[in-house]
């Protein structure tokens, strides 16, 4: 309906992360009081522990069934939880699901296993139910639509009636986890990061993200585009569910040695942020950079967005939180107008996709111009009607390395507009511990070519249906404070809305 996942192939193949059970007998009706559409992983945990549902009876919701509860082994939280996964991130073949990132060019390539988050996650209980679709080649292949690959098709909002065409933009490239998400697929999704992928995709489905610090997770199999702003991430209907998947996310891995730097930042327990005594406003300073990321001339956000915003600051000051307003980034038009940022991730994809086809086996596809030609060769079916070319990729093959000067500068003046004078400036120059803004905008640049976390919450709703979001960012491993915000957020906003079309 939705045109966000290709899994039916993966779903009647693949989806066993867990077998079932010979002793278990089936109960094929459903508890009327679980909505799909809403229900969080936690309130999922508490219906499973007080015998509402069985692991069987919802993951047959979800086409998807485990054996280990039965047995009396829970292994976490997230035992038995359904979950979709972006179709970048790199599982076994034994599940039958491939990896592709909606590249056809990739079909039938064998990864080396599951990679390290997939493993973390499968360790965890976590049952993947399938791949989801997403912009392909994570948005950068060149001129595609928001939400397209050519294995998926084309991702719509499930809150916009008419879909794409009528505005119901997914944004990308997580859109396919996203949308799957909110529109009760799954429980919660996996998207992945470089430059808003996950932020705005999750702010236009009304869901929780957090966009973490480069390194805090592995990127290792993970189809990637940059190992200096990658990151992989949860896509959730609360906070708690947002924390609980990035807790067993995180953690050191010799093959991603940007996780050298988080080995002392780790922390064992994040979901205790989303709680009392941490759930707060009281004694947070919020920091507001009207200029520029609140001018609707430059973000192209309609004036319903500044509207909330306004409200949800107010909301938020009256609750404890100091407001510093403005508290505006020297940088941000540097921001918008640098090329930096491109130079940097065209070298990236050239060295950093090396790295991972190296890994592959049974693939035809084993550098950045293989992958070229085979789009080359098989326009018919690799590019949308009336959409061609992949000027991105092309650019990229044309770089010469992590070592070329242009490329160093490059990587100085990432760091220098969102640290030196973007975020640290900011949170240093006034005291403050986080910034809040639209997630629609330049957010998400801000924090990705710094590294840095940023976490989006739903906000409200335009005339279309369509949600939005507002965004925290902080500092260089300061994900428990972020996860507090967003808890404390959540616990004074209205409930977010399912889907009216779904309902």
């Amino acid at each position: 309906m939705l045109g966000l996942i290709y899994l039916l192939s993966s779903l009647t193949l693949g989806l066993l992360s867990l077998a079932a059970p010979s002793n278990i007998t089936p109960r094929w009706y459903f508890p009327s009081e679980i909505d799909v559409l809403s229900v969080t992983v936690q309130e999922l945990q508490q219906f499973l522990s007080n015998g509402t549902v069985t692991s069987v009876q919802l993951v047959q919701r979800y086409l998807e069934m485990d054996d280990m509860r039965a047995n009396g082994t829970i292994l976490s939280e997230l035992h038995g939880i359904p979950m979709l996964f972006k179709d970048n991130v790199g599982t076994d073949m034994s599940l039958g699901m491939n990896t592709t990132a909606g590249n056809f060019g990739f079909l039938g390539s064998r990864t080396p296993g599951d990679c390290p988050v997939s493993a973390k996650l499968r360790a965890a209980g976590v049952i993947i139910i399938g791949k989801a679709n997403l912009s392909e080649l994570a948005n950068f292949k060149g001129n595609i639509t928001n939400g397209w690959s050519a294995r998926g098709g084309q991702t719509q909002s499930a809150y916009v009636v008419g879909g794409f065409a009528a505005g119901g933009d997914p944004c990308g490239s997580s859109s396919g986890s996203a949308v799957g998400t909110s529109a009760g697929f799954a429980a919660a999704a996996l998207g992945s990061e470089t430059d808003g992928s996950l932020v705005c995709p999750s702010n236009r489905a009304a869901l929780y993200t957090i966009r973490m610090s480069v390194g805090l997770s592995s990127r290792t199999g993970v189809i990637p585009i940059s190992s200096t702003q990658d990151t992989v991430g949860p896509m959730t209907k609360s906070t708690y569910d947002a924390a609980l998947i990035l807790e067993n996310m995180v953690g050191f891995d010799s093959n991603d040695s940007f996780t050298y730097a988080a080995r002392d930042h780790i922390q064992s327990n994040y979901t205790q942020y989303a709680l009392p005594p941490y759930a707060t406003f009281q004694g947070k300073t919020l920091a507001v950079p009207r200029d520029f990321f609140y001018n609707e001339s430059i973000s192209g956000n309609p004036p319903e967005i500044n509207e909330a915003m306004d409200k949800a600051l107010a909301m938020m000051a009256s609750l404890g939180a100091t407001l510093v307003d403005p508290a505006n980034v020297p940088s941000a038009y540097d921001l918008a107008t640098s090329t930096a940022e491109t130079t940097v991730l065209d070298t990236d994809i050239k060295v950093d996709l090396a790295t991972y086809l190296s890994g592959l086996t049974d693939s035809s596809i084993e550098t950045l111009e293989d992958l070229i030609n085979f789009n080359d060769a098989n326009a018919d079916i690799e590019f949308a009607p009336g959409e061609c070319c992949q000027q991105t990729l092309v650019r990229a093959v044309q770089t010469t390395g992590k070592n070329a000067t242009v490329y160093l500068d490059a990587r100085a003046q990432d760091l220098d507009i969102g640290r030196t004078r973007g975020i640290d400036y900011v949170l240093d120059t006034y005291g403050a511990d986080a910034l809040v803004l639209p997630t629609e905008g330049y957010a998400s640049s801000l924090a990705a070519v710094a590294g840095y976390p940023i976490v989006s919450v739903p906000l409200g709703y335009l005339p279309s249906g369509q949600p939005f979001g507002m965004a925290f960012i902080g500092k260089q491993w300061s994900e428990p404070l972020l996860i507090s915000l967003m808890a404390a957020w959540e616990a004074v906003s209205p409930p977010r809305k399912v889907p009216a079309q779904l309902m």
